[in-house]
């Protein structure tokens, strides 16, 4: 049960606001604590606190203004970064319970909005919502440092710097928005993750070489990919949300276990994406791509250039091409420019350099770790020992036929072990070399696999199988971008328990 507080007046930026979100809006526009009664609740209940803080202001993360909840028992919720959902949980201790919430330093041209939830169903742990919330940070800061580089480039090069930049904040906005629980009355369609397209990068010489067009686009197509897999995991806890208020256990448990699959693909392909941006500095640097140094000044004037002028080309070109939606490029445009011009200009100074960025490769790493604990909780259960997965077969696809097999078991010491192997023959790429990290039952009939690889080639990465006995469909994602999905057109999937 929802109940709704609204503080007035509003003022003009709400206007941005997702309208499903509008409807759930209580607003704060002072300094000093004002009291918000949650009404219905009772003593015992577990209430959920979600917030954040929205301005028009250039640099706002720079300012010290965060907004301040005040819980039962003393405790304090701050939301400190602006444009970003943050939340927490609290036990009412009375009927009829309060809180207090208010800006610190409010100057006028900040707004806070806070919705409470009584008696939720959380889907992610604290851990986990906070693994999402770092890596959506570093991601907006790198992304930010991104688009103020390009200004001192050609406008070629500077093309490639912006769609880089756009991808990155569109993940990070979307990496804030995981934890949120909102609903969906379709909870009887399992959605499919659907993989936005947009336009590669051709090259160009002598500004844009090959093995920059290439690094470029890897890196773009797992970032499609990873877009495809957040939609289509808000959407399941969406559905399950719905179904559990319509007291449908089935179908709760059946888009969780959806929502646990896209998250181990999901993870695979977010970890991968240090190794892709290793490659593309090193095609950056051997291209003769400029290096820039980037002062605090240089990333404020990016910040005022979003405020009054919104995204540069060709940015809203690629919102557009992967159908995000306009409150969507509202929001992911404030994400950018309320940026401490400070923070970003001290941890990523000097263009092309930054794009290996060591603490946003760990905290993808650490996003990754979340993510497969959320799959692990909500998706199956571990193989036990006597237990086997096995796909062995191929499938037809445009390019080629993809033959592969897989195998996954506990030996005697209850350790994970098995194997991928694979041969696409349109392409001749080849896995004959892997490690498994994980492996999961998702009901009666099917089955998630997903681990490490090294290619014939040299490559590395990682690798996500789906696969389903009773249907005999598999699909693989490697973190390259590359997918191979269909019925088995000869082989077997099967489950030895």
């Amino acid at each position: 049960m929802k109940h709704r507080h609204v503080c007035l007046p509003m003022f003009a930026l709400l206007a941005v606001w997702p309208a499903a979100v509008f409807a759930q809006t209580y607003t704060i526009q002072t300094g000093v604590p004002q009291v918000l009664q949650i009404a219905g609740v009772k003593a015992g209940d577990k209430v959920t606190v979600e917030a954040i803080l929205r301005t028009g202001d250039p640099n706002e993360n720079g300012e010290n203004e965060p907004l301040i909840v005040g819980l039962p028992g003393g405790g304090t919720f701050v939301v400190s970064e602006y444009a970003a959902f943050r939340s927490t949980t609290f036990i009412a201790i009375q009927d009829g319970q309060t809180v207090t919430a208010y800006i610190q330093g409010f100057d006028g041209d900040e707004v806070g909005i806070v919705d409470f939830t009584v008696n939720a169903r959380p889907r992610f742990t604290p851990e986990e919502k906070k693994a999402y919330a770092d890596a959506a940070a570093r991601a907006t800061r790198y992304a930010l440092a991104l688009t103020t580089a390009s200004n001192f480039m050609d406008p070629i090069r500077a093309k490639i710097a912006r769609v880089g930049e756009i991808a990155e904040a569109y993940l990070a906005l979307h990496y804030n928005q995981l934890a949120r629980d909102p609903f969906d009355p379709d909870f009887m369609i399992i959605p499919q993750p659907i993989t936005p397209t947009a336009t590669l990068f051709q090259a160009q010489p002598p500004e844009v070489t090959q093995e920059v067009a290439d690094g470029f686009n890897s890196l773009l197509g797992n970032q499609l990919q990873q877009i495809g897999l957040l939609r289509a995991i808000e959407t399941c806890i969406n559905r399950a949300n719905s179904a559990a208020d319509a007291g449908s256990a089935f179908w709760e448990a059946e888009q969780m276990r959806a929502a646990a699959r896209y998250a181990l693909q999901l993870a695979s392909l977010a970890e991968a994406e240090a190794g892709l941006r290793s490659a593309l500095l090193t095609a950056l640097e051997g291209s003769g791509f400029p290096t820039v140094t980037l002062g605090p000044f240089d990333v404020l004037s990016t910040e005022f250039s979003l405020v009054f002028s919104g995204l540069p080309d060709p940015e809203p070109q690629f919102l557009a091409e992967i159908l995000a939606t306009s409150d969507e490029v509202a929001l992911v445009t404030e994400l950018l420019f309320v940026q401490d011009v400070f923070d970003v200009a001290a941890n990523f100074g000097t263009f092309p350099a930054f794009v290996t960025d060591s603490t946003l490769a760990q905290d993808e790493a650490a996003l990754a770790a979340a993510l497969r604990s959320f799959a692990a909780r909500n998706g199956g259960t571990p193989l036990k020992r006597g237990q086997m997965v096995q796909a062995d077969g191929f499938v037809d696809t445009d390019p080629g036929r993809v033959t592969f097999a897989l195998e996954a078991h506990l030996n005697g010491q209850g350790t994970l072990v098995g194997k991928l192997e694979l041969q696409d023959h349109g392409s001749g790429f080849s896995i004959r070399h892997s490690d498994l990290q994980q492996a999961l039952l998702t009901g009666a009939t099917g089955f998630q696999v997903d681990g490490t690889y090294e290619a014939q080639d040299g490559t590395t990465g990682t690798f996500d199988v789906t696969a389903d006995a009773s249907q005999q469909t598999v699909a693989i994602t490697l973190s390259d971008g590359h997918t191979f999905a269909g019925h088995l057109g000869g082989g077997v999937v099967k489950i030895t328990r």
